[in-house]
């Protein structure tokens, strides 16, 4: 019962806070999207854009 009880509070969390998993990620993104860019998949404009979007800015 209480691997249940564990489970039920990691969800509660989740739903509470949806958007930590995305605070945790936007480095990884970012580093992504700049191999993006270093291997020219995409340009500095796109970079910048998508970097904006993810820091909220």
């Amino acid at each position: 019962m209480d691997d249940v009880e564990e489970e039920n509070e990691v969800i509660e969390a989740k739903q509470e806070n949806p958007n930590s998993v995305q605070e945790i990620d936007v480095p990884t993104q970012l580093l992504k999207y700049k191999e993006l860019l270093d291997l020219g998949v995409i340009t500095q404009d796109e970079f910048e854009a998508k970097k904006k979007e993810l820091l909220n800015l």
